[in-house]
This record gives C-alpha cells, sequence and structure tokens, in this order.
C-alpha cells in the first residue's frame, strides 16, 4: 500500500474535470452549485469550477504534508507529479473545454507539487 502514497492527488482532480467536461451530463465548470449573501451584504456565487479548485488546493496540501512524510517509491511520485502537470499543461493548450481560467489553477497546482516533488529530497539532505 505504499506505493499509493507516489501516487499525485491532484491528478484525481485532473481526471474528475475530464470526467466532468468531457461527459454528456449537464454540469459545466460554470455551473451554479449555490449562492447565499453574506454578512456584508455581497452575494457569493459558488460554481463547480469553484469545487475543483477547493479540490485540487486540497490535493496539493495532501502533496505537500506526503512528501514531508517521505514514500517508499520517491521517484515514482516524481515523475508521476511531473507526467500529471504537463498533461495538464497540454490539455490547457490543446482541448477547448480545458481551456478556462480554473484550469490554470489546477495546472499551476500541478506545476507547484512537480516543482516540489524534485525540491523536496534536495532540502531533507541538506544539499
Amino acid at each position: 500500500m505504499s506505493y499509493l502514497r507516489a501516487f499525485p492527488v491532484l491528478s484525481l482532480v485532473i481526471i474528475a474535470w475530464n470526467l466532468m467536461v468531457f461527459s454528456s451530463s449537464m454540469l459545466q465548470p460554470d455551473s451554479l452549485l449555490g449562492s447565499w449573501v453574506v454578512p456584508s451584504g455581497t452575494a457569493v456565487f459558488f460554481t463547480f469550477g469553484d469545487v475543483f479548485a477547493l479540490a485540487g488546493l486540497g490535493g496539493l496540501l495532501l502533496a505537500v504534508f506526503g512528501a514531508m512524510r517521505g514514500s517508499a517509491w520517491p521517484v515514482i511520485g516524481r515523475w508521476l507529479a511531473a507526467l500529471t502537470f504537463l498533461a495538464a499543461l497540454l490539455e490547457f493548450f490543446m482541448v477547448p473545454a480545458c481551456g478556462t481560467a480554473i484550469f490554470l489553477l489546477l495546472t499551476a497546482m500541478a506545476l507547484i507539487d512537480g516543482v516540489a516533488s524534485f525540491i523536496e529530497p534536495r532540502l531533507a539532505s541538506g544539499t
């Protein structure tokens, strides 16, 4: 089961995004999930794209904590994180349904995860 810690959690968010935008369902990133009024009187609108942004931040947080714990499969985890970023970057540029601001944020999170997975072992060893 230790090999599961090498799998980038952020890739699951990107896969779920692809399932949402390529399925024939009526769910789209800009579909309204809910709205409410905060005490200041401002209306807040929450979309499905916002859910993916929050899920991406959660995946990035889990990746950072996972990197601090270490893994039995560190090299595989690094390359999977890099491949997740490359796949997201290609999708952002080549797939019209992925050319949104929310997906750009997910791609940036994948970049941070990928870079951190290569930097963290060097910081831990002191070199």
